[in-house]
């Protein structure tokens, strides 16, 4: 437990020195980002545009402003933050992330962190394939059905707290990982880095019913908001509408930087 939580330190550690590197660069460019998110309203409104342009233009400018408040470490509504993490798909997420947090999530998934890259995202997503067939596995058998021992080993596999935890607390923190994984479509991977942020939260605070399960989502908002700016183009590049990428200076810059 406390290699793991001492790994889970290391990454978390990279993933909020990103977040500061990106949070600097976002406050160089606000004054721009303002000016453009106004003219994009103001081409939704004149335009005439389809209601769903209209919202996935509104999407596209709310995420850029989510990640601003995330890095500023401000509280958001769970239902923003699994909103905004079903973007993050594995292979996107793995296909940009940078080799220092390949490796450190290999290291926290006890996975051999040796290699070319192309190798680390092959046992990432290996492991990653595993740990959602397992997910449906228990959900059919029935998360009751399993003992302690394989609680134990099931919140192991999935980066979580393995020890010194009663039975039912290993069988809620279970229940809260499958609630995102099957029921709210959160990427393996996102979930994999928020525990990193959840773990410690646990081990410091304590935390535990309606805070453990609020602070296992909120663990998502402090991994999105240190993810790769790569990464983070590729979503709000998905998220902006044609109007949006013709209009707005910063959308165009962004697909600049993602040629």
């Amino acid at each position: 437990l406390q290699s793991r939580i001492s790994l889970a330190g290391f990454f978390q550690e990279t993933l909020q020195e990103m977040a500061k590197d990106q949070k600097r660069n976002a406050a160089s460019k606000k004054k721009n980002e303002s000016s453009s998110a106004a003219e994009s309203s103001s081409e939704s409104t004149e335009s005439g545009s389809s209601s769903y342009h209209a919202k996935k233009e509104e999407s596209a400018a709310a995420f850029l402003e989510f990640l601003e408040k995330s890095r500023k470490g401000e509280m958001m509504p769970p239902d923003v933050i699994i909103k905004y993490s079903n973007y993050f798909h594995d292979e996107l997420t793995l296909d940009n992330m940078p080799r220092m947090q390949l490796i450190n999530m290999c290291k926290y998934m006890a996975i051999p962190p040796y290699g070319s890259n192309n190798l680390l995202r092959f046992q990432l997503r290996h492991r990653i394939r595993t740990l959602k067939e397992d997910d449906q596995r228990i959900l059919w058998e029935g998360i009751e059905s399993l003992t302690k021992m394989e609680l134990r080993e099931a919140c192991r596999e999935r980066g979580m707290r393995s020890t010194g935890l009663s039975k039912d607390s290993y069988r809620r923190a279970l229940q809260q990982w499958l609630d995102l994984s099957v029921n709210k479509n959160v990427p393996i991977s996102l979930l994999i880095m928020s525990r990193t942020f959840f773990l410690q939260d646990e081990m410091v605070s304590g935390v535990t019913g309606k805070g453990e399960k609020d602070s296992s989502v909120a663990s998502l908002a402090e991994a999105m908001s240190g993810l790769d700016k790569d990464l983070v183009n590729e979503i709000v590049l998905e998220m902006a509408t044609p109007q949006e990428k013709a209009s707005s200076p910063e959308i165009r810059k962004i697909q600049l930087e993602a040629l």
